[in-house]
């Protein structure tokens, strides 16, 4: 079984980060992510958007994959 969280919405770009000087940040839409998920041969068991603890939105998915 996988769980997967990433942050919720449609930018995309380089931000500032204190231990590399910078990374690159993506957001997903749900149906993005668990699009992306599925194209990699797994089965959605669940997923949700939710308001997360320290910020934003984010996108969970509960998959597996079929034997």
């Amino acid at each position: 079984v996988l769980f997967a969280s990433v942050i919720h919405g449609t930018d995309s770009g380089w931000r500032r980060d204190q231990f590399t000087g910078r990374r690159w940040f993506k957001a997903f839409a749900e149906h993005e992510f668990t699009g992306l998920i599925e194209d990699a041969g797994l089965s959605l068991i669940r997923s949700d958007t939710v308001s997360g603890v320290a910020m934003g939105s984010w996108v969970n998915v509960f998959a597996r994959r079929e034997k």
